[in-house]
């Protein structure tokens, strides 16, 4: 059943890839990706209105923007359904539960000044803090909206992965940000990941910390876990009260 499930994550990778070019370079010089499926596999768990109906219901708000896209307009595949939410991302879902989701780094194409001390840093040699942050936050919270249409009984598992980071530094573009650490030595790592499988009861009840454990581990690539988890905290209960 694991092999079936990486066979469609594959083809939906390609699938993305393949139906939209203009992205190709987004991806290939750093991007983030995740995927989700049920641990039970079943090809044909959801109908492809039940995917559309189920991508709205898990849908997070945040004020009028909704996450992960504002359009609605998905594209029918012959398992399933594409949606290329941004100018940078794109997500697939197919009909056995198995959800991509790739986001390409707008750090990439722009070049990062900072605010407070005039310094710069080229296209794909920086991170953002909050805006990845929020960004992995968002795709937690939508995992546990979507577990919400999964048995209780059953296990879900995920992959984040953020591909290309070696040589960046976390910075902010935030005035009310002031790290004063964030000009250090960029990070060695090459990729960041983290995989799990867990029940979908705890799932629902525990995202949150699920979230933070994850956004601790790729902060440490850069910060050595000087950005504390009690800070991320702090800033996922901001992004939940928008």
């Amino acid at each position: 059943m694991w092999m079936q499930f990486q066979e469609h994550r594959y083809y939906l990778l390609q699938q993305e890839i393949s139906d939209s070019p203009d992205m190709a370079a987004f991806f290939t010089d750093g991007s983030w990706t995740f995927s989700l499926q049920p641990d039970l596999y079943t090809s044909d768990r959801w109908s492809i209105e039940q995917l559309q109906e189920i991508l709205k219901d898990s849908s997070v708000m945040i004020g009028p923007s909704r996450f992960p896209s504002d359009s609605l307009e998905v594209r029918h595949l012959n398992d399933g359904i594409f949606l290329k939410c941004t100018s940078n991302s794109l997500l697939g879902f197919n009909k056995s539960g198995l959800l991509i989701y790739r986001y390409g780094y707008p750090e990439n194409y722009r070049e990062f000044k900072d605010p407070v001390d005039s310094a710069n840093l080229p296209p794909g040699k920086w991170m953002e803090f909050l805006r990845n942050l929020y960004l992995v936050a968002k795709l937690f919270w939508f995992m546990a909206n979507l577990a919400h249409h999964l048995d209780m009984e059953e296990n879900i598992s995920y992959q984040l992965s953020a591909q290309g980071i070696r040589g960046r530094q976390l910075v902010s573009t935030n005035f009310e940000i002031q790290f004063t650490f964030l000009r250090d030595e960029p990070s060695k790592a090459p990729d960041y990941s983290i995989e799990k499988s867990l029940p979908v009861a705890e799932l629902r009840s525990g995202w949150e910390e699920e979230c933070i454990e994850a956004l601790f581990r790729f902060f440490c690539l850069f910060k050595e876990g000087r950005i504390s988890k009690e800070t991320l905290t702090t800033y996922l209960t901001k992004l939940k009260r928008q």
